[in-house]
Formats: structure tokens, sequence, C-alpha cells
């Protein structure tokens, strides 16, 4: 099976939302991350896999609201604690471009201490281009966010010091 979608650090892939079925599982993935809001599925389509559910939207005229802010980085932390156990996790959208690229550049910020504007440039170097061209983080607002995480690269962090660790503007 072939997904769209790219590991942007080992153990932490971006991509579009995949079809029903097992092929997550038999792609060795442990944890699906399903962040367009128009994508929401029930965990019973991808069995044997975790199945995180976190609803947002990147349209034109639909601003990034506290909640939806507060969505993603409480997603991005989960994301980064499964990354630091070792389980093989995909974030998704439906493109595989934006809202998903938001969540792996927070979780990036949270394993590596990369500051925003370097997390926004990895995803980008990392996760191919879309149809047209069309480029992963082009979402001004999600960059404004990004670009507002701390430069300084704190250390890495146990597992369960995550959220304490997360920018509290984030949370």
């Amino acid at each position: 099976m072939s997904l769209n979608a790219d590991e942007i650090v080992p153990g932490l892939w971006q991509g579009a939302v995949p079809d029903f079925g097992p092929a997550v599982a038999q792609a060795g993935f442990d944890v699906l991350v399903l962040t367009a809001s128009e994508h929401q599925r029930s965990p019973v389509y991808y069995p044997d896999v975790k199945v995180i559910q976190a609803p947002n939207d990147d349209s034109v005229g639909r601003p990034l609201t506290p909640h939806k802010l507060r969505t993603a980085a409480r997603t991005a932390v989960e994301v980064a604690r499964d990354v630091q156990q070792g389980k093989r996790v995909l974030v998704t959208c439906a493109a595989g471009m934006n809202r998903s690229g938001f969540v792996v550049a927070l979780a990036l910020h949270l394993l590596y201490g990369m500051s925003g504007e370097m997390a926004i440039q990895w995803v980008r170097f990392k996760r191919r281009r879309g149809h047209d061209g069309y480029r992963s983080l082009s979402n001004g607002e999600f960059n404004e966010v990004l670009r507002r995480l701390p430069t300084e690269p704190p250390k890495i962090p146990a597992p369960n010091m995550l959220v304490e660790r997360a920018p509290r503007f984030l949370l």
C-alpha cells in the first residue's frame, strides 16, 4: 500500500488522510492523527491503530481560534509522547500540508527544541510538495503561531515533562 506521506523525523510522518481499512497498520503505523475537521472518522475504520481525533480547519475566512490552537497544541504533546515511546505516528489532514504540518511542527519543537522558524523550514524540506507545487505550512496564521515559539532550544525532557515544557500560550 502506498500512503501519501513523508517521514519528517524518525517515527513521525506527515501525510494526507488515508483510505479506510487496515492499510495504516499494515504500513507499520501505531498511531493515526486525523486533523482535518471534514475527515473525522471512527477508530473502527482503522483496526489495530490508536486514532487521535483532533479536528481543525485552515479555510480562508475561518480564523485560528483559541480552541483550535489548544486542540493542535494538545495533539502535538500527545504525538511527541508517542514518538518518544518509540511509536510510529502518522499525522494527517485532507491534503497532508497545513493542519498536519502545524501539529508536526509543534511536536518538533517539543521533541527537539526547534524554533518555530526552524520547524517550518524542516517540515517544508521533508514533506513533498502537493498538487500544483503547493507546499506544506503555507497557512499564515499557523506560521505566526509557530514563529512565536521560543528561539532558544530547551533541553530534551523526559516524556512526562512534555506538557510542562509546552509554551503556556499554546495550552
